[in-house]
């Protein structure tokens, strides 16, 4: 499952660069959690849908060039495993998604 929301990630920086741009991950840890960043230089996530960008259905790519799920996918694969899915930035030049989960060995918190 968490091969897939990566597969998802890779697919959706490839689109958004146009295969012109290019796509970084950096991984990192904050406390219990560790993290893994996408950051690509695409054309970034509009307003107008920033704030429903988790939700199924709702893409940036034109008609019948995708359905619009990976991310809502992704997001719920990740709630399930104890993570999280959060756009970081976005901007004309680019966006950073980043990908959370909690460290192996280390008991949910509360």
């Amino acid at each position: 499952m968490l091969r897939q929301v990566l597969v998802n990630h890779c697919t959706n920086s490839a689109h958004a660069t146009e295969g012109r741009g290019t796509v970084t991950f950096s991984v990192g840890r904050a406390g219990d959690r560790v993290f893994l960043d996408v950051a690509d230089t695409g054309g970034g996530v509009p307003p107008s849908i920033q704030a429903r960008i988790f939700e199924p259905y709702v893409t940036t790519r034109k008609i019948g060039h995708g359905m619009g799920l990976g991310l809502a996918i992704s997001r719920k694969i990740l709630l399930d495993h104890g993570g999280d899915l959060a756009l970081l930035s976005t901007s004309p030049a680019g966006s950073t998604f980043r990908i959370t989960l909690r460290r192996a060995g280390v008991p949910p918190a509360g």
